[in-house]
């Protein structure tokens, strides 16, 4: 402990003053020897200390250069993933856009079939109109059939006036089919 003496009133500077102790030990060689087994604990301690510190910055750098590497790792496989499925994606449209010509393609055969069908089905009824078998015209025949089967359904459902009054309006189409 150092000892503080405070000046008397005869001086100017009012502030403390150190007093160093003027007694001293004589240094022997136990005294020497214990100083010195402190300066080396303390050495050693100091060394032990700043190589742990050495250690723990060296295995985190270590710790992070592997984190490193396990992310460069994941991003070349997630990289690579991601190249085939730009692969996958550019085939896709190729097909994609083969696929809507082969329907453009569809639609209008089906436009040209469609005008095919509707030519000959004005063909058909323009070629019906004027067949005879044997002379006997076709279209009045079926009309005859149609009236005929008209009145039978009438009569089966109780409208027997009805179903006669349908057999007279056919009978002049009837007289017509005969030959």
């Amino acid at each position: 402990m150092t000892d503080v003496v405070f000046p008397g009133a005869g001086y100017r500077d009012a502030r403390p003053r150190l007093i160093r102790p003027t007694l001293r030990l004589p240094a022997t060689r136990s005294a020497r020897a214990t100083s010195l087994q402190r300066r080396l604990l303390v050495r050693r301690l100091v060394v032990a200390v700043l190589a742990l510190g050495v250690a723990t910055i060296a295995m985190t750098d270590v710790r992070g250069r592997m984190d490193v590497g396990q992310v460069d790792h994941a991003q070349g496989i997630a990289s690579s993933n991601l190249a085939g499925l730009r692969t996958d994606v550019v085939f896709t449209h190729a097909n994609t856009g083969d696929q809507r010509n082969q329907v453009r393609y569809l639609d209008a055969q089906m436009d040209q079939n469609r005008l095919a069908i509707g030519s000959t089905n004005a063909q058909t009824q323009s070629a019906e109109a004027g067949i005879r078998f044997d002379t006997i015209d076709l279209s009045n025949l079926d009309g005859c059939l149609a009236g005929f089967t008209q009145a039978l359904d009438q009569i089966g459902v109780g409208q027997v006036l009805g179903g006669l009054a349908s057999l007279e309006a056919v009978g002049p189409v009837c007289k017509s089919a005969t030959p």
